[in-house]
């Protein structure tokens, strides 16, 4: 009943969890190809000085914020992630801010001006800081993920368990029910063959005394 009931809605909030921080983990990696997307349209524009090369980079631009806010709210119950991902929204705009230096450079002060930024330009300690910081908030997701899988197993294990025991506790109450009405039915059996025996040896009594009484 009412055991059974909160076992089988524990395995539900369970498996619901375990999909949210799947959302995570894969959101997460989903920023990190989009930070990737910028470098590489920037690095074709450097490299080649043609507009065209800039599409990965302007696609990923439009919409690696709105990423980051989904991840934010996919988080927002965990204080420890939103602190990280506020760390991480200030790195992918300082990793922007970069990477537009460059390319306005490189379209007004030509490609030697450029390479000569980019021996100073300090992108990659900013994008290795970028990918530390969503390891961590992946990392500590696979960690809640590893609890929530325990818990859904034990909420299976207790839910299997309390529908095998309600299920068996069913059959044995149908099958006491069987034996007290076959009990009942031959108990009415043999109170009426009791009876039926009883008439026989009256009605006998009765028509012996009668012919006696006629001799």
């Amino acid at each position: 009943g009412a055991f059974s009931y909160q076992s089988i809605n524990a395995l539900t909030e369970n498996s619901q969890q375990v999909v949210h921080t799947q959302k995570v983990i894969e959101t997460g990696a989903e920023i990190i190809s989009k930070v990737k997307d910028l470098e590489t349209g920037q690095r074709g524009y450097l490299l080649s000085g043609k507009e065209g090369y800039l599409e990965p980079y302007t696609d990923a631009l439009v919409s690696v914020g709105g990423t980051i806010d989904r991840l934010q709210k996919l988080t927002e119950d965990n204080e420890a992630q939103q602190k990280r991902i506020i760390e991480l929204k200030s790195l992918v705009a300082l990793k922007v801010e970069k990477l537009r230096d460059l390319i306005e450079t490189r379209r007004h002060k030509g490609l030697a001006e450029a390479a000569k930024e980019i021996l100073t330009n300090s992108g990659k300690e900013t994008m290795d800081h970028i990918r530390d910081v969503v390891d961590e908030i992946k990392n500590d997701d696979r960690r809640l993920l590893a609890i929530r899988n325990r818990k859904t197993d034990e909420s299976t294990k207790t839910a299997v368990s309390v529908i095998v025991t309600g299920g068996i506790l069913s059959l044995l109450v149908l099958l006491g029910a069987l034996v007290i009405v076959n009990l009942a039915e031959s108990e009415r059996m043999r109170t009426n063959l009791k009876l039926e025996n009883q008439n026989r040896i009256r009605a006998g009594l009765i028509a012996l005394g009668e012919k006696m009484a006629g001799d």
